[in-house]
């Protein structure tokens, strides 16, 4: 009986410690979502002002447009989802 009270105690504080830590790895996951949404906002700008730049002097598809895009916002959405997980 002893036994048995004692566990459940601990294991009440285990939990109540268990759901502390969720909620900062929660808070700090939408951060880091957060923050690499905007670094890829600012990419996908930057990349479409050098598109409009280029097409002025050069013909490009809009599928290779397209898909230089969609690879470089896939590249920096892995890049800067695994350097803010280093940093944060």
């Amino acid at each position: 009986m002893l036994y048995s009270t004692i566990s459940y105690i601990t294991s009440r504080k285990n939990k109540s410690i268990e759901k502390e830590l969720s909620k900062e790895y929660d808070e700090r996951d939408a951060l880091i979502d957060g923050k690499v949404a905007r670094f890829s906002l600012h990419i996908l700008m930057y990349e479409i002002f050098i598109l409009m730049f280029l097409t002025n002097f050069v013909v490009i598809p809009t599928n290779t447009a397209l898909f230089v895009v969609l690879v470089s916002l896939i590249f920096s959405e892995i890049g800067s989802r695994k350097y803010y997980n280093l940093v944060l």
